[in-house]
């Protein structure tokens, strides 16, 4: 039997093949199957695959293996969004009902609290006019110049009534109380007439009077003095403290009407509540 030298030997391809020891890396050598053929006493190659077609097959897998991650970490991307739009809107929705109920509640307070003013305002104004009954008139020329009940002017010029009624050449008060009444008046004329007194007096009328009652009362004697422009004038002035019964009435009357002045302003009625 022939020795593994021997067929070293015999063989020209193996006998050029020789081991360097200089390389690192243990050297592959390829051979072919005629090669190995021609030696007698060997078995045969079953068949040598090349060691370098694994790795494009690792290769493959690894880049099937990466798609794969790149899905995965898409759909992860994805249903993160989708997460936070969700909580965002719930979010949002939630803020809106809070927002609602906190409308809803400054609108009731914001009521209650209107109602409590407007509630104060009318106690206030009910006792600012309780305080405030007042009226001022000033002279109106009569219609009628033989009427003895004098006609005033209540809204223009100086003139207003504030809580009193005027109606008809008399002012209505609203409440029983104390009232300051006072009516001044002003006669003028050219001639004098007969020595009659001029007499100015301040009536009330009130629901339980059958008659009219004088309250005040002022009376002229002596009063035609000739100045050098040929006019005589003289003036009455009453005013007292008085209580008023709700829904009395108080007028001016004069004697002789026809002799007032026109100066409105020297001609006036009025009262206030003390």
């Amino acid at each position: 039997m022939p020795s593994p030298e021997d067929h070293r030997a015999s063989s020209p391809r193996m006998a050029g093949m020789e081991y360097d020891h200089r390389h690192m890396h243990p050297p592959v050598f390829l051979v072919d199957r005629g090669g190995l053929a021609s030696a007698p006493g060997l078995p045969g190659d079953p068949g040598l695959v090349p060691c370098w077609t694994f790795p494009p097959a690792r290769a493959k897998r690894k880049r099937g293996h990466g798609r794969g991650c790149m899905v995965l970490m898409g759909l992860l991307t994805l249903l993160l969004l989708f997460g936070a739009m969700a909580l965002g809107a719930y979010q949002i929705l939630r803020l809106q009902s809070e927002l609602a109920q906190l409308k809803q509640d400054f609108s009731a307070q914001n009521e209650g609290t209107v109602s409590e003013k407007l509630t104060d305002l009318r106690e206030t104004d009910s006792h600012h006019d309780g305080l405030r009954q007042a009226a001022h008139l000033t002279f109106q020329l009569p219609k009628d110049k033989q009427a003895k009940t004098l006609e005033w002017e209540p809204q223009h010029g100086r003139a207003f009534t504030q809580g009193v009624v005027y109606r008809d050449g008399a002012l209505q008060v609203k409440e029983a109380a104390l009232y300051f009444v006072y009516s001044r008046v002003e006669y003028m004329a050219r001639q004098c007439p007969d020595k009659d007194a001029l007499i100015h007096v301040v009536f009330k009328r009130g629901q339980k009077d059958q008659k009219p009652l004088v309250l005040l009362k002022g009376h002229c004697e002596g009063y035609c003095q000739q100045q050098q422009d040929g006019y005589w004038s003289t003036s009455s002035y009453v005013g007292a403290v008085l209580h008023l019964d709700q829904q009395d009435q108080i007028f001016v009357n004069v004697s002789k009407p026809g002799l007032l002045s026109h100066n409105f302003d020297a001609n006036f009625f009025g009262l206030f509540k003390i």
